[in-house]
Order: C-alpha cells, then sequence, then structure tokens
C-alpha cells in the first residue's frame, strides 16, 4: 500500500502540473490576443495614414485647380492723395489775415473782403 505522505505528495505534485499547464495555456492566450489586438490597432493607423495623405493630396490638388476669383467694379477704394504742409495750387483756399483782408496764394498782395459795421466805422 501506498502510505499516507507519499499519497499527499503525488497529489500536491499532480496539482503542481495542472496549475502549470493551466498557466502557460493562458499566457499562450494572452499572447495570441494581444497579437491580434496589435495586429488590427496596427492595420487602422495603416489605414487612416493613408487616408489622411490621400485627403491632403486630393485638397491640394482641388485648390490648385481653382480659378483666382479676381474682384469686381463692386469692390472700390476711396483712397485719396495726402495734401502738403504748404499747399503751392492757386486753387488753395485763402486764409483769411487780422485786418479783414485775405491774400492771394498766387500773388501774396491783400484782397479786400467785406467787412461788417462793428462798432464806430
Amino acid at each position: 500500500m501506498v502510505k499516507s505522505k507519499q499519497r499527499q505528495r503525488q497529489l500536491a505534485r499532480a496539482r503542481w502540473e495542472r496549475q502549470q499547464a493551466r498557466r502557460a495555456r493562458d499566457a499562450r492566450r494572452q499572447r495570441v490576443a494581444a497579437l491580434v489586438v496589435g495586429a488590427v490597432v496596427g492595420v487602422i493607423v495603416v489605414a487612416l495614414l493613408i487616408w489622411l495623405v490621400l485627403h491632403l493630396i486630393n485638397q491640394e490638388n482641388s485648390r490648385s485647380n481653382q480659378t483666382p476669383v479676381v474682384p469686381t467694379d463692386s469692390f472700390s477704394t476711396n483712397l485719396q492723395t495726402p495734401q502738403s504742409a504748404a499747399p503751392t495750387s492757386p486753387t488753395a483756399p485763402t486764409a483769411p489775415t487780422s485786418q479783414g483782408t485775405q491774400k492771394s496764394p498766387a500773388t501774396n498782395k491783400p484782397t479786400p473782403t467785406k467787412a461788417t459795421k462793428s462798432g464806430g466805422n
């Protein structure tokens, strides 16, 4: 007959072997699952990159094929030329003097203006 201690050792060894086999099987499943998930993610990433590159190329092609838009007459600017500090044209307005006469810019001679009666004149 088999002694009780020897039987316990046999049972412990069988349990350990079953645990090791289960652990090895679980590790193999995890490796396979990780490879499958990695491959699927890799394929998705590659597909997205290819789509992005093709999309950008398509946008560039559509931009380069467009004809430039030329503004029509509805767009106008009211740009005026700046005037110099000292007007030199004879049609420039004249400044009144303190005596009621204006100097003509072309001749620099006083010209009479209408004076209003004020006080005793």
